[in-house]
């Protein structure tokens, strides 16, 4: 998973949790459990949590099916990355022979 998805998915944890605890310090207060609370906020909060640990879950799964194909690639194309990484070297190599010497005079 990309570092800034990573980011995105623990900050909107994070929300949930604290909205969570919210909810429950307000059904703490009124005397009551969270049952006593709205049954349509107690129902979003459950399908928001549901919702987030699916995008998790299909967001794992996406980045394990990159990383893997990035990882057959390799192996099925190691000579060819080999030679292009020489080739570039080479071509490093005559840019910064053909630099002329400085003068002296």
């Amino acid at each position: 998973m990309s570092r800034r998805a990573e980011r995105a998915l623990e900050d909107l944890q994070s929300v949930l949790a604290e909205i969570e605890s919210l909810f429950d310090e307000a059904a703490a207060e009124s005397g009551g459990g969270r049952e006593k609370l709205d049954p349509a906020v107690c129902t979003g909060l459950t399908r928001l949590r549901a919702r987030v640990s699916e995008v998790s879950q299909n967001l794992t799964r996406d980045v394990k099916r990159r990383v893997h194909a990035a990882d057959d690639y390799v192996h099925d194309n190691a000579w060819a990355l080999v030679g292009a990484g020489a080739a570039a070297a080479f071509l490093a190599g005559l840019i910064i022979g053909r630099r002329e010497p400085p003068r002296t005079e």
